[in-house]
């Protein structure tokens, strides 16, 4: 969740700025509240503030050769000032910054309280600065302050922490990402590689239980449990600036919708080759799981279908919070899916490291190859979508859909019929994004502004997109949005249907039939039946609103109409003055369970 930045170098520089600068690229992560922090003598300077960082500036914080923040998604204190990090000892030369959760914080905190330590914050994270003030007055040096201190803690956490007169950031993790950034006479640390592109060209993945110090000329890494000292290991950062830049566009949800036709051809031409391991682990597997949350859950779900109903290989899709209700069939026959754009999702690492302790194989296919899942993975599959920076997902879920789709035709024999199968779909995507579909989208954005619910249906492929479709509203619009399997409809859902309501229909060319009773249940309840899909033949037998012309996409028909949605939710978000970019109350990377 919560984004964290930090700068080490040799000499005074306006280092605050350099690490607001990194905070607004991990701003996704979390933007309840900011702030941060520099040495300045023996004491440490703090500037934090409640919201956005939007064009804050921290040039009343003086030069320093060290720095550290933080953009927090709050869990434990209400979103205010005083819970904002950075976090300060009683001494005032001890800054923390941590994301996760200190499951065994209110204990810690009772035996400090006792021993007469001032809290100034709600929060579980200002415990960990004080128990360091505990172990420094026995006068360790900080490094092992900080190892002995985290050995207290209960759950998943990362921790950055600096003291006032050194020069040297030390950093530990159980759980919550971090990495590190290599430099001359400069180190950087961050909870994403994307805050380090255009700075450290080579970059160290700190692994669970290990601790960093990192000082301006070296850096090393140890066991937090031994104290055992390991080699570096570093991989180029190969991300360039422009690609976390909006460029022209308003918004980088926006950038990130019109980016989806060149990245299914890229997924066309060479995403098979990554598959083919996949497909072979699954031919020799008892069972087969996908696994995801959120978008990827919904991903997870249609990849399954097209699994059984293509290649008819029994697979179940899983949402990675519940997986424990099947963990007892885990075996070492097991293979199982992950979805993860980031990588990061605390949801899916828990389950999936459960299930490898089994025995399972398992398969990332992520969008950060060196995140957390795919270096815990036997096979990783790039989503080869670049930075995702809007919240709300948009490229990255259908370049899962693309993948899936091509793994499930390469699993029937059918390789080639995938490919051309996801080249179409991107031509359709692309033309949906003409200057004429994008004023339509507006359009129809402004028709649903008054709206309260909006129902979306469909059956097979439809019906399971439009759970995709149903959230992108709830949470770039904050528009109630519910989907359901169309052939459902009757079974409850359709006591909610009055005069007026917006209800989209999603039909491919081969799902059209099926939803025709449900569209005339609609309309015979007086609701706003909205047909979308290549379905002109339906408005004769159930009249309804047409807002796009989509033409046949094969397997992937759905996306064409996604892209519109995506856009519509998009300018509905514009048309209620709602940033959507940054919904309220979510993060980009939830790391926390």
């Amino acid at each position: 969740m919560c984004g964290i930045f930090g700068i080490v170098k040799a000499e005074k520089t306006p280092v605050a700025e350099q690490v607001l600068a990194g905070l607004k690229v991990l701003e996704y992560r979390g933007y309840d509240s900011w702030g941060v922090a520099v040495a300045v003598g023996e004491k440490i300077q703090v500037s934090k503030q409640i919201g956005k960082i939007g064009a804050a500036k921290v040039t009343d914080l003086p030069d320093s050769t060290v720095g550290l923040g933080h953009t927090r998604w709050a869990t434990h204190g209400g979103v205010t000032q005083a819970n904002a990090h950075p976090h300060l000892d009683c001494t005032g030369t001890v800054v923390v910054v941590h994301n996760g959760i200190i499951t065994n914080y209110q204990s810690l905190k009772i035996e400090l309280q006792t021993a007469g330590h001032q809290f100034k914050s709600e929060t579980d994270s200002e415990v960990m600065a004080h128990l360091i003030e505990v172990e420094l007055a026995t006068g360790v040096l900080l490094p092992i302050a900080v190892r002995q201190a985290f050995l207290k803690l209960e759950g998943q956490n990362a921790l950055v922490v600096f003291q006032a007169d050194g020069q040297q950031l030390v950093a530990v993790r159980q759980g919550s990402p971090l990495v590190i950034g290599l430099g001359r006479d400069q180190q950087w640390l961050a909870s994403d590689p994307a805050a380090l592109v255009g700075q450290a060209e080579r970059i160290i993945y700190l692994e669970d239980g290990e601790l960093a110090v990192l000082s301006p000329q070296q850096v090393t890494i140890s066991s937090v449990e031994t104290g055992k000292k390991r080699p570096l290991r570093s991989e180029a950062l190969n991300w360039t600036p422009q690609a976390l830049d909006k460029g022209k566009f308003a918004h980088f949800m926006l950038k990130e919708i019109q980016e989806q036709p060149a990245i299914l051809e890229q997924v066309a031409a060479v995403g098979g080759l990554a598959l083919a391991p996949v497909a072979e682990a699954i031919r020799q597997a008892d069972q087969v799981f996908l696994l995801g949350c959120g978008s990827a859950g919904f991903a997870a779900a249609i990849g399954a279908h097209w699994l059984r109903t293509l290649a008819q290989i029994p697979v179940q899709a899983v949402v990675a919070s519940e997986f424990d209700t099947v963990m007892p069939l885990v075996t070492a026959k097991t293979v199982i899916l992950a979805l993860s754009q980031s990588g990061e999702t605390m949801d899916v690492l828990v389950p999936v490291t459960a299930a490898k302790a089994k025995g399972a194989r398992l398969v990332a296919i992520t969008n950060v190859i060196g995140s957390s899942l795919a270096r815990l993975a036997d096979l990783t599959v790039p989503l080869l979508a670049g930075p995702e920076q809007a919240v709300a997902t948009t490229k990255a879920f259908t370049s899962k859909l693309a993948h899936l789709a091509l793994l499930a035709e390469l699993m029937s024999g059918q390789l080639e019929t995938g490919q051309i199968a996801v080249r179409t779909a991107s031509q359709e995507m692309a033309a949906m994004l003409t200057p004429e579909n994008l004023a339509q989208a507006e359009i129809f954005a402004q028709s649903l502004k008054t709206a309260e619910h909006l129902y979306v249906i469909g059956r097979g492929t439809s019906g399971l997109l439009s759970a995709e479709v149903a959230l992108k509203f709830k949470e770039t619009a904050y528009l109630h949005a519910e989907s359901l399997a169309a052939g459902e409809l009757k079974h409850g859902t359709l006591a909610l249907i009055e005069p007026g309501i917006p209800c989209l229909v999603l039909a491919s060319e081969t799902e059209v039939t099926a939803s025709l009773s449900a569209a005339a249940e609609i309309t015979a309840r007086g609701g706003r039946v909205i047909w979308l899909g290549p379905t002109p033949e339906a408005t004769t037998k159930i009249p309804g609103e047409v807002p796009f012309n989509f033409q046949p996409a094969g397997l992937l028909s759905g996306l064409p109409q996604l892209i519109a949605m995506q856009l519509t939710a998009y300018y509905l978000a514009l048309i209620k003055k709602i940033d959507p970019d940054k919904p309220r109350n979510l993060a980009k990377s939830v790391t926390v369970g």
